[in-house]
């Protein structure tokens, strides 16, 4: 169906998009994870061509057998802030709940990993740390942090010191960071949960001082 059919910009720009293929034949490679790698940079691919920005996503492989296509594509509308911020969190925490990881920002193929190690290359995970004194001082120490970044930045600072459109305004990617991870702690049921005795993502990170290390051991939201 015509994406015209489907999408009415007045109403809301963002949508949660789903797509199940089986993975049961040597399909895109033979290799699983090249697989992963092969949608992951496609959906890097197609956002810098078309008129789609990319908020989160996740790449899962469930080991399932059957055709290649298990059902429809689909795609839901998120209406408001607050609903966007919770897919785009639960979209990071998928490999969570699934118990393929401990932590998001250990997961491959995700949209919080690819997040924190751009970060992590910029030399700046202590900027992060500074969300945790209060929104005004973390937006105030992530100028820049995802400027360069393919995804579309978690902060719109169009008002600020940026021309690229982002998510929400004034609300940083280190806020976005203590979100995921106290949301990852929380109970669900037949879900896995990040352990409360793990430390916080800032300290897991090593965003809270010297003498710490990074420790970094296609479900998508898309933005017309």
């Amino acid at each position: 169906m015509a994406r015209s059919h489907l999408v009415d910009p007045s109403v809301t720009r963002w949508y949660h998009c789903m797509s199940k293929c089986v993975r049961g034949a040597d399909l895109l490679t033979n290799v699983p994870e090249d697989r992963k790698a092969w949608i992951e940079k496609r959906l890097q691919d197609l956002a810098q061509i078309f008129a789609v920005g990319v908020a989160g996503f996740t790449v899962r492989q469930d080991k399932t057998h059957g055709a290649f296509f298990e059902r429809r594509f689909k795609s839901v509308a998120v209406l408001d802030d607050e609903a966007l911020l919770a897919v785009c969190a639960y979209i990071d925490l998928n490999p969570v709940a699934a118990g393929i990881v401990t932590v998001p920002e250990a997961s491959p193929h995700t949209s919080i990993k690819t997040r924190v190690e751009h970060v992590h290359e910029q030399g700046r995970t202590s900027d992060l740390a500074a969300a945790a004194g209060g929104s005004v001082a973390g937006s105030c120490a992530s100028a820049g942090l995802e400027e360069s970044l393919w995804l579309c930045p978690i902060e719109d600072r169009r008002g600020l010191d940026s021309s690229r459109e982002g998510m929400l305004e004034g609300f940083s990617l280190g806020s976005y960071l203590l979100l995921v991870d106290y949301t990852g702690r929380l109970f669900r049921d037949g879900k896995a949960t990040i352990s409360r005795e793990l430390s916080g993502i800032f300290d897991r990170l090593g965003s809270r001082g010297k003498g710490h290390a990074l420790r970094i051991p296609a479900q998508m939201i898309l933005g017309q």
